[in-house]
């Protein structure tokens, strides 16, 4: 699982990066801004999923466990900030909550694929 995620990462930080120049070109800003939102949230995954590597180092099982505990963990805050921002009307915060959340579920669907684990 883990080469093929890194690699998932990577497509998709490539990605984003990629789009993020394209609209900067267009001048089109806001939207590159919420593509460097998006590839700095998949690289926050990868380095996640790095550190499990690292720490349960032959063990994948924990290691997925580890990942799949702070793919839960970490967007919990970004889940707060959106209803905080719902409730105060706040338009960019809830496009960028949202987008962030977002990329967690593309994150959930595709990294335990090929894995026992399906979250």
């Amino acid at each position: 699982m883990e080469k093929q995620a890194q690699d998932f990462f990577d497509r998709r930080i490539a990605d984003c990066v990629k789009e993020q120049k394209r609209l900067q070109q267009e001048e089109r800003r806001d939207e590159a801004d919420f593509e460097k939102i998006k590839a700095n949230v998949y690289d926050i995954f990868r380095t996640v999923l790095s550190a499990a590597e690292r720490k349960y180092d032959g063990d994948g099982s924990r290691a997925r466990e580890f990942f799949a505990e702070r793919l839960d963990q970490i967007p919990a805050a970004w889940d707060a900030a959106l209803k905080k921002a719902s409730a105060h009307g706040d338009v960019r915060a809830i496009h960028i909550e949202s987008i962030k959340l977002a990329v967690v579920k593309d994150i959930r669907e595709n990294i335990f694929q090929t894995g026992e684990e399906k979250r």
